[in-house]
């Protein structure tokens, strides 16, 4: 009978051998089914996705959210949750959750023209001063700060944007309140929230353009408090 060295010496040594082969070919089958899952999934996302975007409608609510409620539930959010932006958020998400999809629109309609009416040159400014960038979406952002404080705070601050000087910053992610809401009309109805029709005036922005150079000198407070 034929004899290999290994059986002589080490008896269990192939067999052992084998097991770690079906071992290593189990863990390699089972990665690739893995992969594969994670690009089905990636797949079924993004056809998810396009039967959203393409199904997505113009809304034809135009009316805003009685707006003395929404700042009462501001204030509401506000008194119930923990310091920080994120807090608030989380806790106004739950309030928000109640509502029927109808005054999710109006809410966000109300939102919407609350940005609209205030936003300025200025905000832009001290988004750049703050937060190191003057987009308009950072100076939205840099607004849903201001709601988080309440009516009074919120108009004064679009006026005067040193209000902001002492307030707590930390705590805050890159989401305003039209994300919340977009995001729970999309668990409510499993369609987006309508679009806002194109304003018959073109949408600018109030007050004075500034270049980086002047931010210095023209915004002194934010500059020294943030810079």
């Amino acid at each position: 009978m034929l004899l290999f060295i290994t059986d002589y010496y080490f008896p269990g040594s192939l067999a052992l051998l084998a097991v770690l082969a079906i071992t290593i070919v189990r863990h390699i089958r089972s990665k690739q089914e893995q992969s594969d899952a994670v690009v089905y999934q990636e797949e079924l996302r993004k056809r998810e996705l396009q039967k959203l975007l393409e199904s997505r409608q113009e809304r034809c609510i135009l009316e805003a959210y009685p707006e003395a409620e929404f700042w009462d539930m501001i204030q509401k959010a506000t008194d119930r949750a923990k310091p920080g932006y994120t807090f608030q958020l989380g806790v106004l998400r739950d309030m928000f959750s109640v509502q029927t999809p109808d005054d999710l629109i109006r809410l966000d309609n109300l939102y919407q023209k609350l940005i609209t009416e205030n936003i300025s040159y200025d905000l832009t400014a001290a988004a750049a001063i703050i937060f190191k960038n003057g987009n308009i979406p950072t100076a939205i952002l840099l607004m849903n700060l201001f709601i988080m404080q309440g009516e009074i705070f919120f108009k004064n601050a679009c006026l005067n944007p040193n209000l902001i000087i002492g307030k707590r910053l930390d705590h805050i992610e890159g989401r305003g309140l039209d994300d919340l809401l977009a995001d729970l009309y999309l668990r409510k109805t499993g369609v987006l929230i309508p679009l806002i029709p194109d304003p018959e005036i073109p949408f600018e922005l109030a007050g004075k353009p500034w270049r980086q150079s002047e931010l210095p000198s023209r915004y002194a407070e934010l500059w020294q408090a943030f810079a």
